[in-house]
């Protein structure tokens, strides 16, 4: 069994040169297959993230779209009344949410968590970043989700934030159903 974190496991077999099946441990041609066990979306997004297949961008989006449509959290929500009737604002707000997906380092820190590392880069050492809080994730910019829609970033906090969340969270969704697909397929605790 490969010792390689899951994601970048999948990714590299999704850019693999060789797809030989081997009996006797698992393969990139055992994760691609076991990706297909995932969602639609989980699979686009996988592919899109892990396996840098930047074709999938439009179709995660619709996917997610589609998805968004459907689920009950994101319907209740007030804006929504409003993106129901311009099909391609929802469709806006998915592709924009999946771009801050797929770049979701802090930009201060590059996704480390700490500033001032120096030459080698070891985490630990440096000063906790104060952008991310050490977390390594990008914040929540309200001015930049509002500039996307044409709104001003408070308007952005007070109406659309509710409905960017729901959104979101039908992202981590799919990411993490995906993952739990791919470990029951492959035997992963």
């Amino acid at each position: 069994m490969s010792k390689r974190p899951l994601r970048e496991a999948v990714g590299a077999a999704l850019n693999a040169t060789s797809l030989a099946p081997d009996n006797t441990r698992e393969t990139p041609i055992d994760r691609v297959a076991a990706l297909s066990r995932a969602s639609r979306l989980g699979s686009a997004l996988w592919r899109l993230k892990y396996g840098d297949d930047v074709t999938l961008l439009t179709t995660a989006a619709e996917l997610l779209a589609n998805k968004a449509r459907t689920d009950s959290r994101v319907r209740e929500l007030t804006p929504y009344t409003r993106v129901g009737r311009r099909p391609e604002l929802l469709l806006l707000i998915c592709q924009y949410l999946i771009g801050e997906w797929l770049q979701d380092n802090c930009n201060t820190c590059g996704g480390r968590g700490r500033t001032g590392l120096g030459r080698g880069g070891i985490r630990g050492i440096g000063k906790l970043c104060l952008s991310c809080k050490g977390s390594g994730k990008r914040r929540i910019n309200g001015a930049e989700r509002g500039r996307a829609l044409g709104v001003t970033g408070a308007a952005y906090w007070k109406t659309w934030h509710p409905c960017f969340e729901a959104i979101w969270t039908l992202i981590l969704e799919a990411d993490t159903g995906a993952a739990s697909r791919l470990r029951a397929a492959l035997r992963r605790e």
